[in-house]
């Protein structure tokens, strides 16, 4: 995503934009994924009838945001702003995983996670220093692709995924 961010942002926006999107775009995937991660142990609250619960650690969550806004934006400006939400999603996720932990038994990833976050590593230290030079829509048309394809091999070698489920993928993506 930093990768692509800056000539993205570029083609839509001013490059002073583009500038500091490389910046701010990686910790805010971080937290659209830990609000994924949470947005689906939420169903266990729903299920359990405790909406009220889940509402009270959504109000706490949005004071500390604010909290630490104001803490973070003067020094560090926008990216003082993603940090401290980005926080405050951990804090949410910590909060929810503990109390679903409590319902279900959750067995936490953690192999799968590393190899994921490993192969998304070497994907973007290949992407980042590939020797190709692209620009414009070429780059954003070609990198994604060779990103999934690095992503995907290295995930694949690594066992993070198997054959049948890279096949199960692809078929369903087919349909």
């Amino acid at each position: 995503i930093s990768i692509l961010a800056e000539p993205l942002l570029a083609m839509l926006s001013t490059q002073a934009i583009a500038d500091q999107g490389r910046y701010i775009l990686p910790p805010l995937a971080l937290g659209f994924y830990l609000r994924g991660y949470d947005n689906t142990l939420e169903y266990i609250f729903n299920a359990a009838e405790e909406n009220s619960r889940l509402a009270k650690i959504t109000i706490v969550a949005s004071v500390l945001n604010v909290v630490l806004n104001l803490a973070a934006i003067p020094p560090l400006g926008i990216f003082g702003a993603v940090v401290a939400s980005l926080v405050s999603q951990a804090i949410v996720l910590a909060y929810i995983y503990t109390y679903a932990r409590k319902k279900v038994e959750l067995p936490l990833p953690v192999g799968t996670v590393l190899k994921s976050l490993a192969s998304a590593l070497i994907m973007g230290g290949i992407l980042v220093l590939q020797p190709v030079s692209l620009s414009g829509i070429y780059e954003l048309v070609m990198l994604p692709i060779l990103g999934v394809l690095i992503y995907v091999a290295v995930l694949l070698a690594m066992g993070g995924i198997s054959v049948a489920e890279l096949r199960g993928i692809t078929s369903f993506v087919r349909s």
